[in-house]
């Protein structure tokens, strides 16, 4: 036992460095808690879950609490498997749901290891899981709460019992690896059943040749596999009444599934060329962030590309384990929502495989190098090799990973991961605790132009507060469309707020019902109170940048003949264009400066760019309107930032 652990001491500290890097990351920098749809949906499943139930009731006035990937229809869950729901469960009971992945990422490293270690052998083994503990996007995708992470471990302890299997006579191995499958594919259904096939064929051709013997162990593993897809169409059958209807389709329909022809949150169908394009943008992403190394993330794969001259096992583990990253290419080619966010997650599961090829193409280098007859002994190539991976360890910590976390020149919180990514703020707990009383409701409106398809978007950060029953102290909801009214009929003994402003800033206002009319207070002043965080404003007006005395007039105009609740991006968008198609080119110019100074998503900013430069032409401002011609030219979104800081854009 002493000898064991002496020679794989540095697998254990790998997989604590995991656990403290993503651990530290998912508290400190992304405050532990969710950030994207698909977290804040786990969670929420989890709550209700911790309830006793699969699904809680939608609430009353249910249109205020609507938001992405959460199905409102009577019944209120997410729309998502059970399997990480179920997994978070554990966390929330504990107190510390964000602590779930950096858990599953620390047990990844060691599994890399125990699989590496059948597969190649002891020390390109430890090196897989040396190598996993550096990969940088392994370490930011288990900071968070997404399920690939999860989905992965199960897969990859699938596959280790497989291996267990197939030097065992007895089932045991079999049932643990059924078992494993099962949570992965309730975790992730699609990425299980893709990874299943290669492995499955590599068990069947490892066994043909003792299948008498082998038997029960087939019949064992088929059995459990079933029983947890029976599982997991029981839930499904439950929640979305039919044992095969997955929850998306009930909750954005049928053009959400697999296959050309679907539109899902896009504009147009996908496409064969469309899928060639995702699978690209897939694979250049992992080429950059897999290791974060210089040049390519896939340099250690070259001398796995002498195939022919490696031994049997070798190739038939490297087949295994590159089968594994190209059934989820293939697979994932059919389908329309493979964007890139943090990574290439569609491929995440692979990373195993990835990290394992990797090691074994390293281990590969000083053999054949010393094999050459040079002067070099193997130790002293594989010092240099060490050598040479610690310089670009540190240059994907140092360079590469600052890079992802914080892209140069760009406010977008799509794009940064290091402050209020998705634009989900934990400021807004902070202001509950210490601003709201007992029994309360505060309504979100945010001043960002709505996404097109997530009109529900930007009260992210208060709907991840709220209990599934809506019994908590103070209970969180959107802004909808207006008509607030029903909303305080829902909730007659409690009071109200609305909290009307961006990420970083808002006003908070009292609000009464009068003969069914919404009555707005005096906003609340926190004066004296230094929030880096998040500021409570006195006054809209401070919401924006007033450069000169006439655009400080018309704002000041602006709010007092409008509700300040009404005015926002989309507001002053299409004011902008009336004013505009009226030739009143001033007043346009003020709307279009005015939704610049508060607006980030890239795509907003450059329409309404296009409207104002032809503002700027018209009256005169050539200069100006040629310098925002000429970013607009550009596809780097982060060109259309800070072109005129003098007037707050």
């Amino acid at each position: 036992m002493r000898k064991k652990f002496r020679n794989s001491w540095p697998v254990y500290a790998a997989a604590l460095f995991v656990f403290l890097f993503c651990g530290l990351f998912s508290t400190r920098i992304l405050d532990g808690i969710p950030h994207i749809n698909d977290e804040i949906g786990y969670l929420f499943q989890a709550k209700i879950f911790k309830t006793g139930r699969l699904t809680a009731e939608s609430p009353c006035a249910g249109e205020f609490f609507t938001f992405p990937h959460i199905i409102n229809n009577g019944r209120w869950y997410s729309q998502y498997p059970p399997g990480q729901p179920l997994l978070l469960l554990i966390g929330l009971l504990l107190g510390v749901p964000w602590i779930i992945n950096p858990l599953l990422g620390a047990g990844t490293i060691i599994l890399i290891f125990l699989v590496g270690r059948e597969l190649f052998g002891h020390r390109t083994a430890v090196l897989a899981s040396l190598l996993g503990a550096s990969s940088i996007w392994m370490l930011l995708m288990s900071s968070t709460m997404m399920a690939h992470t999860g989905c992965m471990f199960f897969l990859l302890l699938f596959l280790y019992f497989i291996l267990r299997s197939l030097k065992t006579k007895g089932w045991g191995n079999a049932l643990a690896a059924g078992l494993a499958w099962g949570m992965g594919f309730l975790i992730r259904p699609y990425s299980a059943g893709l990874v299943a096939f290669p492995v499955l064929l590599f068990y069947v051709r490892r066994l043909w040749s003792r299948r008498r013997e082998a038997w029960k162990s087939v019949v064992v593993l088929g059995l459990t596999a079933l029983s947890m897809m029976c599982v997991f169409m029981a839930y499904n059958l439950k929640t979305n009444g039919h044992p095969l209807r997955m929850g998306y389709s009930v909750r954005y329909g049928e053009a959400h599934g697999l296959g050309f022809g679907r539109s899902g949150f896009t504009d147009f169908e996908h496409t064969p060329m469309l899928g060639a394009a995702n699978t690209w943008n897939h694979l250049k992403d992992m080429n950059r962030h897999l290791f974060g190394w210089p040049l390519s993330s896939f340099l250690a794969l070259l001398p796995l590309l002498a195939f022919g001259r490696l031994g049997a096992r070798d190739r038939e583990a490297i087949l295994l384990l590159a089968g594994c990253w190209g059934i989820l290419i293939i697979g994932y080619y059919f389908y329309w929502a493979t964007s890139v966010l943090v990574g290439a997650r569609f491929y995440f599961e692979a990373v195993p495989g990835l990290v394992l090829l990797s090691a074994r193409g390293l281990d590969l280098i000083p053999e054949r190098m010393a094999g050459k007859g040079g002067s070099l002994s193997l130790s002293r190539i594989r010092g240099i090799g060490a050598f040479i991976l610690i310089l670009f360890t540190v240059y994907a910590f140092g360079i590469r990973l600052p890079d992802w976390l914080h892209p140069q020149e760009t406010p977008w919180y799509y794009e940064r991961i290091d402050a209020d990514f998705q634009g989900t703020t934990r400021a807004i707990e902070r202001i509950r605790d210490y601003l709201l009383p007992e029994k309360s409701v505060v309504v979100m409106k945010s001043l960002y132009h709505p996404f097109e398809y997530f009109p529900g978007y930007w009260w992210r950060s208060g709907f991840i507060l709220n209990d599934p029953s809506l019994e908590n102290r103070v209970v969180f909801a959107g802004y909808g469309n207006g008509g607030l009214e029903k909303l305080m009929r829902c909730h007659p003994e409690r009071s109200f707020y609305l909290l009307t402003g961006t990420v970083e800033e808002g006003i908070l206002v009292p609000l009464s019902l009068a003969d069914g009319e919404t009555l707005f207070g005096a906003p609340i002043s926190v004066e004296g109170e230094d929030r880096e965080d998040f500021r409570i404003l006195s006054r809209p007006q401070e919401f924006f940048t007033a450069y000169s005395p006439e655009f400080h007039a018309f704002l000041d105009d602006l709010i007092s003949r409008n509700r300040f609740d009404r005015i926002d991006v989309a507001f002053l968008l299409h004011l902008g264009r009336e004013y505009k198609n009226a030739k009143r080119l001033q007043a346009a110019e003020f709307c279009f400066e005015a939704a610049l100074q508060i607006e980030k998503q890239p795509k907003i900013r450059r329409r309404i760019l296009n409207h104002l430069a032809p503002c700027y032409l018209l009256t005169g401002e050539r200069e100006a309107a040629l310098r925002i011609l000429s970013r607009l030219e550009d596809f780097d979104d982060s060109r259309i930032f800070d072109l005129f800081p003098e007037r707050g854009f």
